[in-house]
């Protein structure tokens, strides 16, 4: 009768919160109360683990979801930034530069005819800033073209009025000048300028 009364308080208080038992206690019990023991133990302790691990995860799903609703927020933040410097730009009038003194003249192609040898280039000078001022180290490259016709295209301002000019043939930095007058013509409108070497005359077509 005591081993009876003995072995239903062990058995209410594995029921109660299966407590550790004390070895005196587990030695006044038989052999299938005390594996009923240990497996309500083992039981015990895999259920505390299973709330653990679920506590766990809720924990990194709460911390997700604060980092993804953090993300969203700076993202919809720099997305109406950006719109907003969109729409002030676009209601903003873009500046206007200022207008060159001067301009508003025309584009002119200079052409020649001139046969080169190997290795030379053909340049202009003249007394337009754009023709360099008669400065050789501001003069104008000019571009070959079929049956060595040498063309370069320039912008005058119509200020300039009257223009004249000169062909120089370079080679390893030396310059030589084309003999004869002056080219001259006066700006008329953008055309083309058809000069030919050593004669001053110039055809504007």
């Amino acid at each position: 009768c005591d081993a009876l009364n003995l072995a239903m308080a062990a058995v209410m208080a594995m029921e109660e919160d299966v407590a550790k038992m004390s070895w005196d206690r587990k030695r006044n019990l038989n052999r299938d109360e005390l594996n009923g023991y240990y497996r309500e133990r083992f039981n015990q302790a895999a259920e505390q683990r299973r709330v653990r691990m679920y506590d766990r995860a809720w924990d990194e799903v709460r911390k997700r979801e604060i980092a993804q609703g953090a993300k969203a927020r700076a993202t919809r933040a720099t997305a109406q930034t950006a719109q907003a410097n969109v729409t002030k730009n676009l209601s903003t009038p873009a500046p206007t530069p200022p207008a060159e003194e001067g301009w508003g003249g025309d584009l002119y192609e200079f052409k020649i005819q001139y046969s080169t040898n190997f290795g030379e280039e053909m340049y202009l000078v003249g007394s337009a800033d754009e023709l360099g001022a008669w400065d050789l180290s501001r003069k104008v490259h000019m571009a070959w073209n079929k049956d060595n016709y040498w063309t370069v295209k320039i912008q005058i301002p119509a200020d300039r009025k009257a223009v004249e000019y000169k062909f120089i043939v370079g080679h390893n930095g030396n310059n030589r000048w084309e003999g004869g007058q002056n080219h001259r013509f006066e700006l008329t409108g953008g055309r083309c300028v058809l000069s030919v070497w050593e004669q001053g005359s110039t055809a504007i077509f």
